[in-house]
C-alpha cells in the first residue's frame, strides 16, 4: 500500500494554464512540487505510473500521469542514512509491475558519484551507472551485488572549473549513449553483454550556443536521443546527429520548464508514439512533470 505523500505539496492547478500552450508546444504540465521538492530522474512502469527520485531528500515517489484530478505523487520510500535519491531504471522487462519491494543490493565505496544508469537487454541481472566524477561507468550484477568499473574513457570526465562528466546513459541495441555535462556532449559506444567497450566512443552532437547542458537520456524505437537539457527544454538528437529543441512555452515564462534533469516514455500506451515523460529539478523553482505528445512532433 502506498502511503501519501508526507509534505502534501501544492498541486499545479491546470485551468490556469493559457489555452495558447497545446496550441504552440506539444508539452504539457502535470504537476508543479511545491518550493523544497527538486526532481532527478524517472522510470514508468507497466501499468503506466512514474516512479520519481529526488535530490532534496532521499525520497522515492510514485505519480498516476493519467489521473484526471492530478492528485500529488505519492511517497513510497524515505530512505535512511542518504541525503538524495539519484538514478533509477528498470532492470528488466515488468520488473516494475510487480508489487514492488525494495532493498538494498550493494555499497560501492570506490565510486564517487553515481548518476544515470541504465541495463543491457541481453544481461537482465546488470545494470549500468554513470560515475559523473570518476569518470567511468559501473556494472552492477543486481542479484550477487558484484561490482565492477567496465568502462573509462577521456570523454566521461569532468573538468576542473565543472567536475559533473557523464551524466545520463541509455541503451539500445548493442549501443550505450551518453551526455558528458561539462564537455557538452552526446555520444555512444558499442558495448558487449557485460556492459564493456568493444570500440572506441564517438560524439554524435554538441548542445548548440544557447543551451547550458545536456542530461538524462530517453531512447525512441528507431535509436534517436531525447535529452533533458537546461536550461528550459527537451532536445531530440536524430542517429546521424541532427538536433531540435522543444520547450514547454516560449512566450509564457511561469510554465517553463525549470532544468529539466530526465525523462521517460510511458509505457500503458499501445501506440508506437507513446508520450514522453519529463522531470525538472526546479532549480530556483518547484520542480515539475511535464508531458511531452510525440505525435504532435
Amino acid at each position: 500500500m502506498e502511503e501519501p505523500l508526507l509534505s502534501a505539496p501544492a498541486a499545479s492547478s491546470l485551468e490556469g494554464i493559457p489555452s495558447t500552450l497545446a496550441a504552440s508546444s506539444p508539452i504539457s504540465l502535470l504537476y508543479e512540487f511545491d518550493e523544497k521538492d527538486s526532481l532527478e530522474n524517472v522510470a514508468a512502469r507497466s501499468n503506466g505510473h512514474l516512479l520519481l527520485t529526488a535530490t532534496h531528500q532521499a525520497n522515492l515517489y510514485s505519480f498516476d500521469p493519467q489521473q484526471q484530478d492530478k492528485s500529488h505523487p505519492w511517497l513510497l520510500k524515505m530512505f535512511s542514512n542518504a541525503t538524495s535519491t539519484l538514478g533509477i531504471v528498470e532492470a528488466a522487462p515488468n520488473r516494475l509491475h510487480k508489487q514492488l519491494t525494495i532493498r538494498k543490493i550493494t555499497d560501492i565505496p570506490e565510486a564517487k558519484a553515481l548518476n544515470g544508469m541504465t541495463t543491457i537487454k541481453r544481461s537482465p541481472n546488470l545494470v549500468l551507472i554513470a560515475d559523473s566524477s570518476l569518470g567511468a561507468i559501473w556494472s552492477v550484477d543486481i542479484e550477487r551485488g558484484s561490482y565492477s568499473i567496465v568502462i573509462e574513457h577521456k570523454l566521461f570526465t569532468g573538468a576542473s572549473e565543472f567536475p559533473l562528466g557523464i551524466n545520463g546513459i541509455a541503451t539500445y541495441d548493442d549501443k550505450i549513449y551518453f551526455t558528458n555535462s561539462a564537455q557538452r556532449l552526446y555520444g555512444g559506444i558499442q558495448i558487449n553483454e557485460r556492459g564493456g567497450a568493444t570500440a572506441a566512443p564517438e560524439i554524435i552532437a554538441h548542445p548548440l550556443p544557447d543551451m547550458e547542458a545536456w542530461d538524462d537520456i530517453a531512447m525512441d524505437w528507431e535509436g534517436n536521443g531525447w535529452i533533458a537539457t537546461h536550461a528550459h527544454a527537451v532536445t531530440h538528437v536524430t542517429v546521424g546527429g541532427r538536433q531540435r529543441s522543444f520547450t514547454a512555452c516560449s512566450d509564457c515564462a511561469e510554465l517553463a520548464m525549470q532544468r529539466p534533469t530526465a525523462l521517460v516514455f510511458g509505457r500503458n500506451s499501445q501506440q508506437a508514439r507513446r508520450p514522453l515523460y519529463v522531470v525538472t529539478s526546479g532549480g530556483n523553482a518547484p520542480g515539475q512533470i511535464f508531458a511531452l505528445d510525440t505525435r504532435l512532433i
